[in-house]
């Protein structure tokens, strides 16, 4: 049996998997190959002895392009995760033993790299 589709997408990382819906919401036949057990790219988490890693980034940018993905799918991003948000976001250390920290407001941000 052959079967058509208007795209492939090759992995089901975050990136394939929201054009793969962006695709489908406007009427295409999309199929997605992942090569793990599991979708979700850098958004997957390893599993060992109890413990539970995550393999990619905790901090998540531009959540307006997750909701309008959400959307699409009929749903919300904050309807299904529960997003905490972070103060300071984040900090950088570096070898010289030197740090910058990001914090929640961009102001602060600032002020932090000035000093």
């Amino acid at each position: 049996m052959t079967s058509h589709h208007d795209a492939i997408i090759v992995g089901a990382g975050v990136g394939g998997m929201i054009t793969a819906l962006r695709l489908a919401a406007h009427g295409r036949s999309v199929l997605v190959c992942e090569r793990n057990a599991a979708v979700g790219g850098k958004l997957a988490v390893y599993q060992r002895d109890g413990f539970t890693f995550d393999m990619g980034p905790s901090l998540l940018t531009l959540p307006t392009v997750f909701d309008d993905a959400f959307r699409l799918a009929g749903t919300t991003l904050a309807d299904e995760c529960d997003l905490i948000r972070l103060d300071p976001s984040f900090r950088y250390f570096w070898p010289d033993g030197s740090t910058v920290t990001f914090r929640d407001e961009p102001v602060a941000t600032a002020e932090a790299l000035e000093s």
